[in-house]
């Protein structure tokens, strides 16, 4: 799996929600994510061997939407693998 971030910024009325297509490199745009609020999520790659690409759409309080690139943002290519990786539970008291 894959772990991506994301943010965006929008002076007047801030950014409500993100749309993020993903494609593996030389094909056709899909979307992953549709009017998601969330700024991260893991990404499972459907062939590990292929090196897949992202782009994302903001879309703010108001209703406009970014335009779209057919340029990718980020591939997978640019990734940095960990081996072995232990994720320790985040334990909140109040």
């Amino acid at each position: 799996a894959f772990r991506f971030n994301w943010s965006g910024q929008d002076a007047l009325s801030g950014v409500a929600t993100y749309n993020i297509d993903f494609r593996a490199e030389g094909e056709n745009w899909a979307r992953w994510l549709s009017n998601t609020t969330q700024t991260g999520a893991n990404f499972i790659a459907p062939d590990s061997s292929r090196v897949y690409e992202f782009r994302s759409q903001a879309i703010d309080v108001a209703g406009n939407v970014e335009s779209v690139s057919d340029i990718a943002d980020v591939t997978t290519a640019q990734a940095l693998w960990l081996e072995r990786s232990i994720v320790l539970p985040l334990v909140v008291t109040p």
